[in-house]
This record gives C-alpha cells, structure tokens and sequence, in this order.
C-alpha cells in the first residue's frame, strides 16, 4: 500500500486518541472540575440558574451541558469528561484541515502532530472546563470562516449558518472564546469581498442575537470581579514562559521547532503571503494583548488557559513558510514530533504521574492506610471539605480524622496536639495547597522527625514522628521521600537575653548559602517569654538585595502565647512560592519588633528550610523533582 499523508493523519489521532484516553477511567477530578461539578444535578432549572449558573463568573454554556450531561448519563469522572475528550480529539482533527485549506499538507501535519502530542491540549482534553470546548467551538468557526473567504460562491448560507452557531456557542463557552470569535469575525471585513459584506454583516447580527438571552447574566457576572481575588498580575516574561510551557520546558522539543523554522525558511513556500501570515500573528497575539495589558492595569484575568483557543494559530505562524514535503519526509518529521512530544509528556511533565492523582483523594486513602499500618497515629486533614466529603462518600476509607478547619487558630491547634499528642506516637498531616503555613512548625514541636511526605499536586501527605534520628534516612523512589529538613540557623544567646527597646538584635544569612528551590519554605523560629499583658511583638522577616527592601513579612508572637509569662515557642514562615524573587544576592535578616516596647524576654532563633512541593503547580510550571 502506498504511503499517502492521510495515513499519516490517521496515525498522528490516533496516538492522540492514546495519549488522551490512556487510563482514563482512573482520572480523577481537578480542583476546578469539582468548583463546576458541585454546581451541576439539578432537575429544577430555576435552581439550576441560581445555584448553578449565577454562582460562575463564565458564560452558561458549559454549565448547562454539564448539568443534563450528568442527569442523563451518570457523575463519574470519566463519564463527565468524555465529551470534552472528544472535542479535544476533533480539534486535532480540524486543525489539519484549517492547514491544509490555508497552506499545505505538510504544514496540516507538523501542526497536527504537535496539537496531539502537547501537554497543553492533552490536559485540557481531559478537564471538563470550558476550555478545549472553546477551541474546538473556535476552530469549528474557524474552518468555516475559511470556507466563507476563501470561496463565498461556494455554500456561502450552508456555511454562513455553521459559522453562525459556532459563533454562537463560542460566546456561550468562556468570555475569551466570546472575545476571539469576535476577532474572527472582525477578520472578515479584510478577506471578504464588499459586494458582500451585507450578507457577511447579516451573518455578525445572527450570532449576536443568538447571545443577547445572555446579556442579563453576563452584565451579572461583570460585577463580580472575576479571578482578580486570587490571581496575580502577568510578569513581563509571561508570553515567553507560556511558549516554554506548550513546549513542555524542553529545549530539546523547542529545539525541534527552532530546527523546522530554519530548514523552512531555507526551502521556502512559494505561497507563502504577508496577508495569511498577519491574520494568524493577529489571532494568535491579540487575546493575548488585551488579556496581558487588561489584567496589568484592571483586572488579573490571563492564564496559560484562556490562551488555549488562540495558541493553534501559533504553529501557523512558525511553520505556514515551509513547503510541501513528499509523504515520507512527512513521516519522518511528524513521528519525530510525537515521539519527542511523547517522552518530555511522560518524563518532564510527568502528566500522568500528575493529573490522574487528585491530591484530595489520594489525602483521603493515605491517612487511612496509615491508619491500617498504625494504630497509634494521629490523623488530621487540612483541605476543601466539600472534596474531601465527596471522597468520604464514594471510597471506603475511615473517616475518623481530625478536621483541621476545626481550629479557629494556631493557638487551638497547639492546644489540640498537647492535649492528643501523649497518646499517639506519630501524627499523620494532609494539607492542600493553601494550608496554615504554621502548622507544619507547631507539628515539629510535639513531632520533630518528619518521616517522610508524599507530594501531588496541590496538596501533600506527611507522617511525623516523636523519634529523633540521628542517620539520615534513605529518600524513598517514586513519589515518596524524606525532605532533607536543612537546619541553618543556630542559637545566638547562650544564656536567655531580656530587651525593652523598639527591635531586638538580628541574625542575617545570605540567600545564596542555601539550597533553596521555588517551592521551599523559610520556617523562623524563637524561643520567647512575654510578662507584659501589654506586650505585642511581632517575629520579622526582610529580604533585601543591593542595599533594598524587596520582601518584608512579619507574625504575631501573640498568636503562639499559651500562657503568660511562660517560655513559648513563635513561628515565622517565608513561603518562597509566592514571592516571584530573584534570590541571587539576597539576604535574609531576621530579628524581633517590640511595638509595645514592653519586657520581652527572648532564647535564640532558629533557621530550617523545608522541603516545598515539585509538583505544587506542576500543571503549569517547571517541575524540578530531585527523585
């Protein structure tokens, strides 16, 4: 049989098929799937619009589909996932069609062959988010806007009626999918002719009629402020990481990419034109522009996500110069691509690994096999309880565990272990993400030795123990290990020291001499003794560099104080994740803030760092896994 390149096209979907579907029965829920999931069951569709639609800050398209989905056909993950799946699928699909209308078959197939392979839509194929919905609404709309421009004598209202409900549905889909589908439409009035624009106009009227039964909701959700609560501002280098990200932060499949531009550009297509490649370069960098300087100077809205339905056009622009090649040629390069793709996938990204190990359920079934293995251990649970009821629910696990959200303070949480802590040898922790940054620090007082922690991402399980080791334990492969526990500090005083001015002496160390990775946490901690009923002293943290303030942080001693006039221990942590600093050079300097002014009496300081998370935010960044 003779090699052509729709076998080749076969071949690229269905390695994407695999890659898509691989395990996909065990996949569990993400974070955002559960914010969506828990909005949707409802029969009532007044209830559905209150509780479920008006609660969202997106369009109600998805919503909708969500909710009758799982009426009709049952609330697994899989099940809730497969239609995006499938959508994901078929955007692979029309990508390749969009390259051969536009350019060649060989630009079709290398695009393709990375739209099948890549993190990025891999991930979102198997989210039930309003993201790959919104590619595939926006790469329907887009293949047959093709279709209008390139041959409006050809089925213009067969097409003109497709790019309408595709439209449509794009805007009902995510306010990004909404601002694109109307870029596409803007497009237009350069390619099509003007003897039919009227016809084209008529075209815009229908898919803004089709959303206007939205404009009541959609002015609602204008005011309630988006993700700007927890979203920072883009970094100047956002579009640079975001090209690393797709990449799967390999320069080896970067390097690829690089490579195909060049040999290209030496053999350059003939009907390569400045026109084709404006429009792409619009449609990729617009959304991007209005979603960066908008979330600058207004509201924090751009995230890697909502990019996802412009990004195709990207491979456009970077390869829509190189020529046809014969079928072999494309074989070559187009499993050359996925293999690539494939292996940085499972390795650098460690999607698999990552993404089918919800950290809420595998927090649920990890304290209660320790529970299995040790009946002294105290078990307590630090996440969203709506997740961990779900998971209390649906496995068969003990739920006897401790609440963390019980204690309205570190004060009750230190009450809590002194109270438990003589009865159970070892203590098991499960935290999320957002977890109290002191908790760790108020454990290792009544449980210094941390046994080992298993990491997912957005959450950990950790075991501490009330034994001190003396040898350094072996690191455990795959996800479990000890965490290396770094002391840097030492004790400054021999003796205890008593002041009464505004800020105590301080102890500084320079950055640089620590082992530290994005992740990690500085845990600061002293020994101090407060007579005073009016005392109010604060445990402070500054990193500077060149001589500059560049983060100042601070906790309450206060919030650790049992019992007055008692010696107590007071925590301080510096979570590295958030601070977005270049560390090189800096220097952190440590010491106490007597506001009041009042006695203070106060031991030594004490530096550790500890082992952050390398897979916190490992759908969207670099992991550094020392495993």
């Amino acid at each position: 049989m003779k090699l052509t390149n729709k076998h080749i096209f076969i071949l690229i979907l269905i390695v994407g098929a695999i890659l898509r579907f691989w395990n996909y029965t065990s996949i569990s829920f993400t974070h955002d799937e559960f914010s969506a999931y828990f909005r949707t069951g409802f029969t009532d569709f007044g209830e559905l619009v209150e509780k479920g639609l008006k609660q969202d800050t997106h369009p109600p398209g998805v919503q909708l589909f969500m909710n009758y989905w799982r009426l009709f056909f049952g609330d697994s993950p899989w099940i809730i996932k497969f239609p995006f799946t499938l959508m994901g699928l078929a955007a692979v699909y029309l990508i390749w069609k969009l390259g051969r209308l536009w350019y060649n078959e060989t630009v079709a197939l290398i695009s393709t062959s990375f739209m099948a392979s890549l993190q990025f839509t891999i991930m979102y194929s198997q989210l039930a988010r309003p993201y790959i919905s919104g590619l595939f609404l926006t790469l329907l709309m887009a293949w047959h806007w093709s279709k209008l421009v390139k041959k409006p004598e050809d089925g213009f209202w067969k097409n003109g009626i497709l790019f309408v409900l595709a439209g449509a549905l794009s805007a009902y889909n995510h306010h990004f999918s909404l601002l694109f589908a109307a870029i596409i439409g803007i497009s237009g009035l350069f390619f099509i002719p003007k003897k039919i624009w009227w016809k084209y106009a008529l075209l815009g009227f229908g898919i803004f009629a089709l959303y206007i039964p939205n404009l009541g909701l959609f002015f609602t959700q204008l005011e309630m402020g988006g993700v700007g609560t927890w979203l920072g501002a883009p970094e100047n280098d956002f579009l640079w990481m975001f090209i690393r990200y797709i990449f799967h932060f390999s320069w080896v499949l970067l390097g690829v990419a690089i490579a195909l531009i060049i040999v290209g550009l030496l053999k350059k297509n003939k009907s390569f034109t400045w026109k084709k490649f404006t429009l792409f370069i619009a449609w990729f960098m617009i959304p991007f522009l209005i979603g960066f300087f908008y979330s600058r100077y207004k509201n924090p809205v751009i995230q890697y996500s909502v990019l996802l339905f412009s990004f195709p056009y990207l491979f456009f622009i970077l390869f829509g110069h190189i020529k046809e090649l014969k079928p072999k040629l494309n074989l070559l390069v187009s499993v050359s691509i996925i293999t690539l793709s494939t292996i940085s996938l499972i390795t650098n990204r460690q999607h698999y690994k990552i993404l089918y190990k919800s950290p809420y359920r595998a927090i649920i079934k990890d304290q209660n096999q320790a529970a299995i293995e040790n009946k002294s251990i105290l078990r307590i649970i630090d996440t969203y309880p709506k997740m961990n009821h779900y998971y209390n629910e649906h496995l068969d696990v003990d739920t006897t565990y401790t609440w963390a959200q019980n204690f309205s303070s570190e004060l009750e949480f230190k009450q809590y272990l002194t109270q438990n802590s003589r009865h159970y040898d070892q203590l098991f922790f499960g935290a999320y993400s957002k977890t109290n940054n002191f908790y760790i620090p108020i454990i290792k007082e009544y449980y210094p030795t941390l046994e080992y922690v298993t990491d997912y991402e957005g959450g950990s399980s950790y075991i501490f123990s009330k034994a001190r080791v003396t040898e350094p334990r072996k690191k455990l492969l795959l996800e479990q290990h000890v965490a290396k526990a770094l002391i840097n500090g030492r004790s400054l005083w021999v003796n205890p020291e008593v002041f009464y001015t505004e800020y105590s002496s301080s102890y500084t160390i320079g950055l640089d001499s620590l082992e530290l990775n994005q992740n990690d946490f500085i845990d600061i901690s002293t020994k101090i003794k407060l007579p005073s009923v009016e005392s109010e002293v604060l445990l402070v943290s500054d990193i500077s560099k060149d001589g500059k303030v560049i983060h100042w942080s601070a906790t309450h001693v206060n919030r650790f104080e049992t019992e007055r006039q008692e010696w107590f221990l007071a925590h301080h942590t510096v979570p590295l994740s958030v601070l977005n600093l270049d560390l090189k050079g800096a220097v952190l300097k440590t010491y106490l803030y007597n506001k009041s002014e009042s006695e203070v009496f106060y031991d030594s300081y004490t530096l550790e760092i500890r082992d952050g998370n390398p897979y916190l935010y490992g759908f969207y960044e670099e992991i550094f896994d020392e495993n």
